[in-house]
């Protein structure tokens, strides 16, 4: 006959730990494929905020809530998610993944700049101007031919 684990039993930061790995993935569907790094720490720390919350709030046990308990659900919490970002969802490409499929989804700043192949509508957007010393078939070149315009140059030195 196995034993059965109680309901009461169960860690209140076990749990908000295993959710909060997976907060950073939620950030990423939520922000847009632009949005600054900053807008998606506040929203991280927002999440791994209610996750805390949630989980204390329907905590079975009588074990009382005082500061330190929701204090250490935060920081297990948090330091979870950030770990889970960095070691996990990050380095395999799973968050980079979400981040593109969700691109336009979301809040966050649009794209500064877009281009006509980007998906533009404004049509009168010129490429950027060439500097004025630069060689006219600078675009056909490789690294021997800029090795050569190099050495063509004068030196500064010199005159």
């Amino acid at each position: 006959m196995e034993a059965q684990v109680p309901y009461q039993a169960v860690d209140t930061v076990l749990i908000a730990t295993i959710v909060s790995m997976f907060i950073p993935l939620g950030v990423n569907f939520v922000t847009k494929y632009t949005a600054s790094d900053g807008l998606k720490a506040v929203i991280n720390i927002v999440g791994v905020c209610l996750i805390s919350v949630v989980t204390l709030w329907i905590n079975p046990s009588d074990v009382p809530i005082t500061w330190q308990l929701c204090l250490n659900t935060f920081l297990a919490s948090f330091a979870t998610s950030f770990v889970a970002y960095k070691g996990l969802w990050k380095p395999t490409g799973v968050s980079g993944t979400i981040a593109a499929k969700t691109a336009d989804f979301g809040i966050g700043s649009p794209p500064t700049m877009q281009t006509s192949d980007k998906g533009a509508e404004d049509s009168n957007l010129t490429p950027a101007p060439q500097p004025v010393d630069a060689h006219p078939d600078s675009a056909n070149l490789n690294e021997g031919d800029v090795q050569t315009i190099i050495a063509e140059q004068p030196n500064e030195a010199d005159e």
